[in-house]
């Protein structure tokens, strides 16, 4: 008896012991990588940064709405239900249902994709951080806010909150029947519920949401400029950083969305001029169908559709003004030019060769097209609105200013790239940006990017060609670690210097709306007006003040368009 009793003593002891150890060990744990949001609480990671080590916080694959699927497919985005218990947020999401339009793989993902990821260097700061919102490019065809491209290491070693997201994509994101009930932009949409779930929810995690930059690149730069003058974006965020991309950049000019879409359906096996039918139809296919299509409307989308610097199908749209709440009901330039901006803080600039990343589909077949079809040489907007005889008038005035005497060849590939990068890019990022309304409550910075290492990725596909420059995309790798490409990353490192010069003027925008709130490298950044057109050169460990970079091209491309009769 004495020895069941002490047993049953020792048990208990023990049961208690335990229980204490078990709690102890849940609260630190809790302190550590626990984090309760407004819909319930959710379990992250504890994680390094690859170049200082400095510990932060990760808390990824987060539902910011419900999954758009069934009769929510092509539907608003609807707010996430709140959970109990704690959700697992040391995984990615999973990505949308896409086209990889640089790997040129099929990525199957799954519609209930609408995630974002929040990496903090603390929970509970003195000052709460700065908080970078940002918005991955892909032509609105592909992409994830994924750390395998986006891992926030950089901005973290500079004490910002990191923000990324992912959204709807292609047919799924940008579908557009031209009504009240796919109006289109549904991909925008998520990207405001997103933004909103950041305002109301970055507070727990240690971000200001009084100081939040959104930034985006190619059609996530295109997606930054729109929200400046969404209504339903207005007052969600404080500044804007846009990389490579405007509305009026080629990859982004929509055309016939509507249309598109019925074509969409008729190539799917539903042929019909109904609406209603046709939503019907298309929300009952598997999402996978929906995904790369060719809804060519014209020959010239069929013939440019592997050029990943100029054709997409499924775009952002002015919709139509029906009641309700809309993104987008104006045409952009129209209110850039009107001055009809938020009042924020922007910063805007370009890589400097842009279309070296498509160097492998010129060799493949867009130089061969050009030459075979010369109003491939045309920018979109003209192309649609004009007679073949002015696109090929267009088209005579193209060549000659770029190429001169010489052939539209591989052999020519430099002049091709320099070419490709003013008409798809650069012109139309420069013309469109220096509308923006100078204000003395908001600041404009410009920049060129053009820091040549081995972690320019694209750019190094122009060395074969004699073209040493940052390409469409590299200059995201001195800005995020794209963890999948195992890069150099040292802080002893020559490439590091680059990273934390280009890492440092950015996050000084970030926190301050100025790059150079005191001279860095001896360099303080004067603001962009139109006259003036003054940017700073950002080549490898150092600033450069220039102006007007691309001003005669700009002032050509202007007079072609005027020339026959169509907005710039």
């Amino acid at each position: 008896m004495e020895i069941i009793q002490y047993n049953w003593k020792f048990l208990i002891m023990s049961v208690k012991t335990a229980l204490i150890y078990s709690v102890a060990c849940c609260i630190c744990f809790s302190e550590a990588v626990q984090v309760t949001v407004n819909d319930g609480t959710l379990e992250g990671a504890i994680l390094q940064t690859v170049s200082s080590n400095k510990s932060y916080l990760s808390f990824k694959g987060i539902s910011y709405a419900k999954p758009p699927v069934g009769n929510l497919r092509f539907m608003p985005p609807q707010p996430v239900d709140p959970w109990c218990g704690v959700k697992n947020a040391t995984e990615h999401g999973s990505v949308c249902p896409q086209f990889d339009i640089f790997s040129g793989q099929y990525i199957n993902g799954s519609e209930d994709c609408l995630s974002l990821n929040v990496y903090t260097p603390e929970l509970n700061p003195v000052e709460p951080y700065p908080v970078i919102f940002f918005i991955h490019g892909g032509g609105y065809k592909s992409g994830s806010g994924d750390s395998s491209s986006y891992g926030p290491d950089f901005f973290i070693d500079k004490m910002v909150v990191t923000v990324t997201i992912n959204y709807r994509l292609d047919a799924l994101g940008f579908l557009c029947l031209d009504n009240e009930v796919v109006p289109g932009n549904m991909g925008l949409k998520d990207q405001v519920l997103a933004l909103k779930w950041v305002n109301n929810n970055i507070k727990y995690f240690g971000g200001n949401p009084n100081n939040i930059t959104i930034m985006g690149q190619s059609a996530g730069s295109t997606s930054v400029a729109l929200h400046m003058i969404s209504p339903m974006s207005k007052g969600l965020f404080q500044r804007a950083i846009c990389l490579s991309g405007a509305p009026t950049s080629e990859f982004t000019i929509p055309y016939k969305q509507s249309m598109r879409a019925f074509k969409l359906g008729l190539v799917l096996g539903k042929d019909t001029d109904n609406a209603t039918e046709l939503l019907e139809f298309l929300q009952s296919v598997p999402a996978m169908s929906l995904v790369n299509v060719n809804v060519a409307i014209l020959g010239s989308d069929a013939l440019g559709s592997t050029n990943v610097l100029k054709y997409f199908n499924f775009l952002p749209v002015i919709e139509i003004d029906f009641k309700g709440e809309h993104f987008l009901t104006v045409d952009p330039l129209e209110a850039y030019m009107k001055g009809d901006v938020h009042e924020v803080d922007v910063m805007f600039g370009t890589t400097d060769e842009e279309a070296v990343t498509a160097v492998p589909y010129f060799v493949d077949s867009i130089i061969n097209v050009t030459a075979n079809y010369p109003e491939m040489i045309v920018p979109k907007k003209i192309l649609y609105n004009c007679t073949p005889d002015t696109a090929l008038e267009v088209s005579k005035q193209i060549t000659e200013r770029y190429f001169g005497e010489e052939s539209v060849s591989v052999d020519n590939m430099k002049t091709f790239v320099s070419f490709a990068t003013d008409s798809y890019i650069a012109v139309s990022v420069q013309r469109f940006f220096s509308y923006l309304p100078t204000r003395r409550s908001n600041h404009l910075y410009s920049y060129v990017f053009s820091s040549f290492s081995s972690r320019n990725y694209y750019g190094l596909q122009g060395v074969p060609y004699g073209i040493y420059a940052a390409g469409h995309n590299d200059d995201l790798s001195y800005l995020f670690e794209p963890h999948a490409r195992n890069l150099t990353s040292d802080v002893n490192s020559v490439e590091y210097g680059y990273v934390n010069l280009t890492s440092t003027v950015f996050s000084n925008f970030i926190k301050y709306g100025n790059p150079t709130p005191e001279p860095v490298v001896n360099i303080t950044w004067p603001e962009y007006d139109a006259q003036s057109k003054n940017y700073v050169n950002i080549v490898n460990n150092t600033l450069t003040i220039e102006s007007n970079r691309i001003g005669d091209s700009v002032s050509f491309f202007e007079y072609i368009f005027k020339s026959v009769g169509v907005p710039f």
